[in-house]
């Protein structure tokens, strides 16, 4: 669901790097309506799962930004079909 995410936020045309917050906030409003428990999606894991996906991960200011590569995104969204 976190690469759908990002995937969905980079269609719509935001920057090359993502907030975990802003990610995790969209993986949430997804799983509400999925029904689908929020516990899973911590900020901290969020970002390791944005590592597992392979992207890379820095603290800024006071959060963490996921740095999309944008060859990284499509090699995701091909194994992963979206």
């Amino acid at each position: 669901m976190v690469l759908e995410v990002i995937a969905d936020m980079m269609d719509k045309g935001a920057q090359w790097k993502l907030t975990v917050k802003a990610i995790r906030a969209r993986a949430l409003s997804i799983a509400l309506e999925r029904d689908i428990s929020p516990a899973e999606f911590s900020s901290r894991q969020v970002a390791e799962l944005c590592r597992n996906l392979r992207f890379n991960t820095s603290r800024e200011g006071k959060g963490v930004v996921v740095k999309i590569n944008p060859t990284v995104l499509r090699e995701q969204r091909g194994r992963y079909n979206l």
